[in-house]
């Protein structure tokens, strides 16, 4: 799915940079936040910044990366640790709503 999502908006990735940011943490040896802000068709640069944000392991800029939860705060917060830029942070799990508003969990039978 990212793969095809960077492939058919590949024209328009430019239109992200600066304006979305997606942090995943990459061993450097040790877990350090990276901040991604630029996106690109090339080398399918767009699909791995996407994927390592939710994978178990992804290969980002030369380092192995996972989701950004190992060098945030609790619940992924802040994402922005420079102090440079206000954020908002939308905390889902936290509205009181039902959860079945959120996702649903299907059991299937057999194996």
């Amino acid at each position: 799915m990212a793969e095809w999502q960077t492939q058919t908006f590949a024209d328009r990735l430019a239109s992200l940079d600066g304006r979305v940011i997606v942090g995943t943490s990459c061993f450097k040896p040790f877990p350090t936040l990276v901040l991604i802000d630029s996106f690109t068709a090339v080398d399918d640069q767009a699909t791995h910044a996407f994927m390592s944000t939710g994978t178990y392991l992804e290969r980002y800029n030369g380092y192995i990366c996972t989701d950004g939860g190992l060098t945030t705060g609790e619940k992924m917060t802040p994402l922005f640790q420079d102090n440079v830029r206000p954020q908002m942070v939308v905390d889902l799990m936290a509205t009181g709503a039902n959860s079945e508003l959120v996702f649903k969990v299907r059991e299937r039978g057999g194996v």
